[in-house]
């Protein structure tokens, strides 16, 4: 599945709405410098979209793969206010960084970054405390507030990849395919086998405003 991944969920029950407000927001993004991520030779950037499973939908961008938070932050925060609900965009970097934002009615009410000072920031006790992730605002955003005992306990476990946090945090939340991306979905030729419900994902095509 690899090391690098972005992916979003939205708490929704209908893909198609999800897949056309999807289409709305991101081409906004999917212009100038952002084009130089496009997967393939001539694609246009594209998005996979999962249905709706336990009242999340999954959003799989190829750009947003690029791993730019502010793209993250954007999306998410774009998404939860055009939809009127939440959004949560996770980052795996190098397999052993996890990032998540939690954006809710067009605001970000929570974040998590496993290791704050990977890239050699300066930060002072308050700044890292709004990256340890609140476990009371992610289980009642996510419509799972018994799960805020077990979140706590996940977020401040030390020694875990990133892969081993993202299952930890989305399996209460009721998240499925947390750990695959845009570009691990593409390249698995089992991905048919392992993600749940592959055969019912949409393809947007920002490009052509296309949704097949």
């Amino acid at each position: 599945m690899g090391g690098f991944l972005v992916n979003l969920f939205v708490r929704a029950a209908d893909q198609p709405v999800v897949a056309e407000a999807v289409r709305q927001v991101l081409s906004s993004y999917h212009v100038g410098s952002h084009l130089e991520f496009i997967p393939g030779d001539d694609l246009a950037p594209a998005i996979l979209i999962s249905p709706s499973i336990n009242g999340w939908v999954g959003v799989y961008d190829s750009i947003m793969e690029s791993q730019s938070e502010e793209l993250c932050i954007g999306v998410a925060r774009a998404l939860s206010e055009r939809l009127e609900t939440t959004a949560l965009c996770f980052l795996v970097h190098g397999g052993s960084i996890l990032m998540y934002w939690l954006a809710v009615y067009g605001e970000v009410a929570d974040q998590f970054n496993s290791m704050p000072d990977y890239f050699g920031a300066d930060l002072d006790e308050m700044e890292l405390a709004l990256l340890r992730g609140n476990p009371r605002i992610l289980a009642e955003a996510c419509g799972r507030p018994e799960a805020r005992d077990l979140l706590a306990r996940v977020l401040v476990e030390p020694g875990r990849s990133a892969f081993e946090l993202i299952d930890d945090l989305a399996a209460p939340l009721g998240i499925e395919n947390a750990a695959w991306g845009f570009n691990s979905l593409m390249e698995a030729d089992t991905a048919n086998e392992l993600i749940t419900r592959w055969a019912e994902f949409l393809t947007v095509t920002v490009g052509d405003l296309k949704v097949s």
